[in-house]
Parts: C-alpha cells; sequence; structure tokens
C-alpha cells in the first residue's frame, strides 16, 4: 500500500510541474539544422560548441547567453542584473530574475525569467531568437530546439546560403551549406582578413603550374547566394604554391591572396582558418549540375549576375536570336571578349549601321547582350534599353581603309559605357569568327526570321 501511495505522489508531481520533470532529459540544440556541438575535440575544431546544454523550465526552453553571442555574432553585455543583447539594429535588455523584456525600448513579457545556475546566465531562447528575427522549432521526438536563421541582406541581395568550389588537379567540387547564419559568420569572418589591396601577381592561374616563381593558384571561391541561387559575393582565394627559384614574395604579398571584383588583396591564414572553421560546422552537401561533376555559379560584373547571353543578329530583314543559359558558358565568352579588346577608340567617322554597304562602312554583324534576366525577343526587336544589362555590338569594315590604322578592321560597341573598341585581330580576324567561337557552346533559338 505504501508502494502504491508513493507511485500516485510522484504521479501527481509529474502531472502537476511537467517543466521540471523534462528538465531532467538532455535537449539538444541546433541552428538552420545544424547541431552545435556538445563538445570540442581535435577533431572538432568549430568555433562554438554546448559548455552547458539547455534547460526546460517552466515549459520554456533556456540556453547559455553565450552561446547567442559565439554562434549568432551578438553583443552580449552584463550589468547586473541586466543582460543587452545587441544584433545589427536591434537591442534587447533582460533582467535575472524578472519576466518583463525590453526590446528597442518597448517592453515585453516573458514567458519565464532569466536565471543563473552553475556559473552560467540562462535566458529563454525562443523569445530571444525570434527578437532577433529567427523562427525557433521544437522537435519534441528528438528533443532539440532548431532555430531558423532569416536570409540577410548582402549587395542588395537576401543570402541564404553559402557554397564553395575547391579545384583539385584537374577536377572541380562544388559543395553548398544551406544556413543563412553560417554564411553570415563566413562572410564576417573572411572579410576581417582582408588585408592591402596589391597589383595583380606576375603569375596566376586556374591550373597548377609549378614552373613560374611565386605562382599563385586559383584554389577555390566562396559564393554568398540567395535562395535562387544568384550570387550576392563571390570571394576567390588564390594560394602561393612551392618556388623552386627561392625567389622572395614581394613587399605585401601573403602566401594567401584574395580577389574580390577583379581586385586583389592581402590575406590573413589565421583569418582562413577561422573561417574554414566555421565551413566545417555546416555539414556541406557536395551539388552537381546535370551532364557536370560541379555546380557553375554565375560571374559577377557591377553586381549582375551574368546568367544569360544573348546573341542578336538583324541584317536586312533578317532577324535571328540565339540564347545561352549554361552560367560557366556565358562566363568563358565573357572573359574571352574582355581580353580580346584590343584598345580604346574614339566613336568613329566612317559610317556604320545594319545596312547593305560594303565601301568604306562598318557594317553591323552581331550583338551580344549578357545579362542576369532571361532575354526577351521582343526586346531586341524594339531595340529596347533595358534588353540586356551590358550589350556589345560588332563591326566590320568589309573594303575600304579602317580608320583607326590597319588592325580596326573591326570594332567592338558597349552600348552600356559608350565606348568604343578595336577588337583584337590576334585574337580574331574578322567578327565572323567570334561568332564562329560561340558555336562551340550549347544555346536555344528563341527568334528566326529570315527575309
Amino acid at each position: 500500500m505504501k508502494r502504491f501511495n508513493c507511485f500516485v505522489a510522484v504521479l501527481l508531481v509529474l502531472l502537476v510541474l511537467p517543466g521540471q520533470a523534462w528538465a531532467a532529459a538532455k535537449i539538444d540544440l541546433a541552428f538552420d539544422g545544424v547541431p552545435v556541438p556538445t563538445e570540442r575535440t581535435e577533431e572538432n575544431t568549430t568555433p562554438f560548441y554546448l559548455e552547458a546544454r539547455p534547460q526546460m523550465r517552466s515549459n520554456t526552453v533556456f540556453v547559455p547567453v553565450r552561446l547567442i553571442s559565439e554562434i549568432m555574432g551578438a553583443e552580449v553585455r552584463w550589468q547586473e542584473p541586466e543582460i543587452s543583447i545587441k544584433l545589427a539594429e536591434t537591442e534587447i535588455v533582460l533582467t535575472l530574475g524578472s519576466r518583463t523584456a525590453v526590446k528597442n525600448g518597448q517592453e515585453m513579457k516573458l514567458p519565464a525569467a532569466p536565471y543563473e545556475r552553475g556559473g552560467y546566465t540562462y535566458v529563454p531562447i525562443r523569445f530571444v531568437a525570434e527578437a532577433l528575427d529567427c523562427d525557433v522549432e521544437w522537435q519534441a521526438k528528438k528533443n532539440l530546439v532548431n532555430i531558423k536563421t532569416s536570409p540577410w541582406e548582402l549587395n542588395g541581395r537576401l543570402v541564404t546560403k553559402v557554397a564553395s568550389q575547391v579545384r583539385m588537379t584537374s577536377e572541380i567540387f562544388s559543395y553548398e551549406v544551406a544556413s543563412p547564419l553560417l554564411a553570415d559568420r563566413m562572410y564576417k569572418a573572411l572579410q576581417s582578413g582582408i588585408g592591402a589591396e596589391l597589383a595583380a601577381p606576375q603569375y596566376y592561374g586556374l591550373h597548377i603550374n609549378m614552373d613560374p616563381p611565386n605562382f599563385y593558384y586559383g584554389a577555390c571561391e566562396y559564393y554568398f547566394l540567395t535562395a535562387d541561387d544568384n550570387v550576392a559575393a563571390c570571394l576567390e582565394v588564390y594560394e602561393l604554391l612551392g618556388n623552386v627559384y627561392n625567389e622572395p614574395l614581394p613587399e605585401g604579398y601573403t602566401k594567401y591572396l584574395f580577389r574580390i571584383d577583379g581586385k586583389w588583396y592581402a590575406f590573413s591564414d589565421e583569418t582562413l582558418e577561422q573561417a574554414q572553421a566555421w565551413w566545417s560546422v555546416g555539414d556541406s552537401s557536395q551539388v552537381k549540375a546535370e551532364g557536370r561533376g560541379y555546380k557553375p555559379y554565375a560571374k559577377v560584373v557591377e553586381g549582375v549576375n551574368l546568367n544569360y547571353l544573348a546573341c542578336y543578329s538583324r541584317l536586312g530583314m533578317s532577324r535571328s536570336l540565339d540564347c545561352y543559359s549554361d552560367k560557366l558558358s556565358v562566363a568563358y565568352i565573357y572573359e574571352t571578349l574582355q581580353n580580346s579588346l584590343l584598345r580604346e577608340v574614339a566613336e568613329p567617322e566612317t559610317a556604320y549601321g545594319a545596312l547593305f554597304e560594303v565601301q568604306d562602312y562598318y557594317v553591323e554583324h552581331f550583338m551580344l547582350g549578357f545579362s542576369e534576366d532571361k532575354p526577351q525577343a521582343e526586346a531586341y526587336l524594339n531595340e529596347s534599353s533595358s534588353k540586356a544589362d551590358f550589350t556589345f555590338y560588332f563591326f566590320e569594315m568589309l573594303e575600304g581603309q579602317p580608320e583607326f590604322g590597319e588592325e580596326s578592321k573591326c570594332l567592338v560597341y558597349a552600348e552600356h559605357t559608350d565606348k568604343w573598341y578595336v577588337l583584337d585581330p590576334q585574337a580574331f580576324a574578322e567578327v565572323e569568327a567570334f561568332k564562329a567561337y560561340l558555336s562551340e557552346f550549347d544555346c536555344e533559338t528563341l527568334l528566326s526570321e529570315q527575309a
């Protein structure tokens, strides 16, 4: 009878005080589905781990406030009994033992009060996370709290994930971590290590070359991506390979260099290790594009993702429009074009256009339009200025004296900058040779009208 009474008493305690009963169970924590490690070992060099596990009180999950600082990058300040948590434009003030909190000057009620235990200060994670624009998910079967962080803005785009593209001799591998939080922490870590701007190294490339001294190899790129895979920023990492000539590095150059938007910077080895530690947290997954062993990402020029290339021809009443949508192909073509512009010249005084002229006339053969959005045939037919983000017109003098010297038989007009260039005859002797180069890449025909 006494045993029965004891059982009933325990059962009543469990029913009346469910929060305290659950508190004994181990609670795990995750951010964007990425588990927070419970210890740090030689193999686990992640920037954070659970020194003290989350606790349940009054049906509310509490975590050590230090985790908010270490993981989310928030600034945490103590002025007992108050705790201030600041992230971006949001500041939360909590008070030990009080259910009243203040967010950006406005009082709010907490489900339970913050407290101290075992040398740690515990705060209600749902309130804090939601106040910092995150969503909170309680997975009862796993006894897990998952904090879903919000996309953050970078160069006018909302970043949701980070990708790494790694080159290993002749192979390329692409990996992604779908976490706005880890993308943010990686970006900030990488930015903190960027040093002085430098001139481009004398020798560099995307293929390993051990012959020239102080050769920098394009080992990988970090892409900060939107949900639809547009690139908000790309940070290219170049690593110094072995120097068989034992030549000293030029002053200011480091083992690793960063290239961002075509500019070169010195970079800290230690900071790169810290950034890679954030990457290692993310449990990255390998991604591939159809027909490729890796996933290509768009080249970014002046903040524009070069997702598409349109090739438009108009001569007489004939019209044709081809669309190239493979991002790697578009990037290659853009780079080839840029490298083939020999020198800038003035607008030609010689007549030019899309007429059937031959003598002393620069004939328009076709135009190339690089754009973030898919090209529309109507925009090209109507000669809309918004048909592409970057438009280049190709002209050639078929008969007569080229205006800017013998090498200026072929000219390129960049409409977006209103500048004219000579097409390097060493690369393409005639504009149709550039069009033949385009035929090496797959395309979709959007328009074909023959007179």
